[in-house]
């Protein structure tokens, strides 16, 4: 039996056309600065074909904080 626990995380967007998309990650994958992810069926219609939609690419930019003061979690997180 094991120790670690494997969580998954779920990122959530907001399309231009006002739509929540969740995208997933493995567990215990880091999502880095550049990592690219490609949902199909979630971009922008098709020409001629508004019912079919294309690849929405989604490509991640990182902000660390500067230091732990400006974290944006309430303390009891960190207990």
């Amino acid at each position: 039996m094991s120790d670690s626990i494997h969580v998954s995380s779920l990122i959530f967007f907001s399309t231009l056309d006002g739509r929540q998309i969740a995208v997933g990650t493995s567990p215990g994958e880091v999502v880095k600065q550049g990592d690219m992810r490609v949902v199909p069926g979630e971009g922008f219609p098709a020409f001629n074909d508004k019912d079919n939609r294309g690849r929405l690419i989604i490509v991640f930019t990182v902000r660390m904080p500067v230091s732990a003061a400006s974290h944006p979690f309430p303390d009891h997180i960190y207990e």
